[in-house]
């Protein structure tokens, strides 16, 4: 399952948050990940035609597949990845 969100992962949400919207390096172009996938011989589809017929395709097939569903930004899981520190 591949998200899409033309951004480069955390660094626009870090920028938007750390420094004040002074955003550089962030808006990507990205490649045609189902080409990419095919050219390894992994089966591909999009939601194009909606998510849930992506993933059916993706779970009916007998090896690897990829799902790539276009989406915005994401929340940060920083929060819930990092643990704050304890002092003892």
């Amino acid at each position: 399952m591949v998200f899409d969100n033309r951004l480069f992962g955390e660094v626009k949400p870090i920028q938007l948050k750390s420094f004040c919207s002074n955003f550089i390096a962030n808006d990507l172009v990205n490649p045609d990940f189902a080409r990419v996938a095919e050219s390894f011989g992994v089966a591909a589809s999009s939601d194009a035609d909606g998510l849930e017929t992506a993933l059916n395709a993706a779970f009916s097939r007998n090896g690897p597949a990829l799902a790539r569903a276009r989406g915005g930004e994401m929340p940060s899981p920083w929060d819930v990845i990092m643990m704050p520190r304890v002092r003892g």
